[in-house]
């Protein structure tokens, strides 16, 4: 990879980080962290119609499952959020600049009112 600051070799293969990766300087986080926030993303995938486009499922806790536009250096919100509402008041969702909320979502009640949850799982742009 051009401009790679480092080439790791171990349990997860061969693979470099970009200089220009958000995190490298940043002592307290991983320097492969691209972005933060996300609860446990799922499916993932770049729009071939438009490749800047990168998208994300991002399962929710307890109420919001949400699709997110994902960006160099963002901010998904959790644990201060999930999706659009506030998740835990003792946390400040501080680091890093503010909150990128999710482009779509639903609650879990609003698709299956029967059992009260529904979790999303992502697919191709």
């Amino acid at each position: 990879m051009v401009g790679a600051t480092e080439a790791s070799h171990g349990l997860w293969g061969n693979y470099s980080i970009p200089k220009d990766n958000p995190y490298t300087q940043d002592k307290e986080l991983q320097k492969e962290i691209w972005a933060l926030g996300l609860r446990n993303p799922w499916r993932c995938s770049f729009d071939s119609a438009r490749p800047s486009y990168f998208a994300c499922a991002d399962v929710g806790q307890d109420h919001y499952e949400e699709v997110d536009l994902i960006t160099k250096g963002g901010n998904y919100g959790w644990s201060a959020y999930e999706g659009l509402y506030k998740f835990n008041s003792s946390v400040a969702n501080t680091s890093q600049g503010s909150t990128i909320f999710p482009v779509m979502g639903y609650n879990h009640s609003d698709v299956n009112t029967n059992e009260g949850s529904a979790s999303i799982t992502g697919g191709y742009l």
